[in-house]
């Protein structure tokens, strides 16, 4: 595995990130679904999908990263590229970490009413860590644990505190120029350097590359015409 975000990268620096749980009362998470580590890996080759929101970059004013923190750590409005309300979600990646293998977070989807004052939780998941640190990881979903997640909404990280396995982690940011794919409102949740510049958190939102699905239905098709 590649060098930690942390060891590469000079410019990280602590900096403020929303860290209030947007999910109000008691909050049972002990029956979110788990992505196990054998889905989880440091980004590398290209996969197979086309990112509808993308600010997983190093923007121009470089990577800021609260210190590793257990409860809400981050979170970040995004308009993804897909039309309609919600789309199905093949990939995530996120800039960020915990501090040791097996740890895990939660990620929670959120849609917003108009005034930008009710948030209502849509889905979400836990990811158990295959390694500690801070790296730009790939969470990938299978056909049986692929989300419905809104086209756009809020994104939350909320790092198991006990629920599981004791853990803390952080969520990098970096500043608003890093969206490359959809739009982001950086001033939504206050996200900002410790000056009042703005921040955007990293990560991106992808569903199967549209040749990917041409080459399954194929392979369906096939499948089909030989059974008869």
């Amino acid at each position: 595995m590649k060098k930690s975000l942390a060891a590469v990268l000079a410019l990280a620096l602590t900096a403020p990130a929303f860290a209030a749980d947007l999910r109000s009362g008691p909050v049972d998470r002990s029956n979110t679904r788990i992505i196990p580590a054998s889905q989880i890996h440091e980004e590398g080759a290209p996969s197979r999908v086309t990112n509808v929101y993308n600010s997983n970059n190093t923007g121009a004013g470089g990577n800021f990263a609260p210190a590793a923190a257990a409860g809400p750590v981050g979170a970040d409005d995004y308009t993804s590229t897909v039309g309609g309300p919600s789309f199905v979600m093949s990939e995530m990646g996120f800039t960020g970490g915990v501090t040791a293998a097996g740890q895990v977070a939660f990620f929670t989807f959120f849609t917003v009413n108009t005034a930008g004052t009710v948030f209502t939780p849509i889905t979400s998941f836990g990811a158990q860590f295959p390694a500690g640190g801070n790296y730009i990881w790939t969470i990938t979903f299978t056909p049986g644990s692929a989300l419905t997640v809104p086209s756009a909404g809020v994104l939350q990280m909320y790092v198991d505190p006990g629920i599981f396995v004791p853990s803390t982690g952080r969520w990098f940011l970096t500043t608003p120029d890093a969206v490359t794919v959809g739009a982001n409102n950086p001033a939504f949740l206050g996200n900002s350097t410790a000056g009042g510049a703005p921040l955007v958190n990293r990560f991106r939102l992808a569903v199967p590359d549209p040749a990917t699905l041409s080459l399954l239905g194929l392979g369906s098709l096939f499948l089909a015409r030989r059974r008869k």
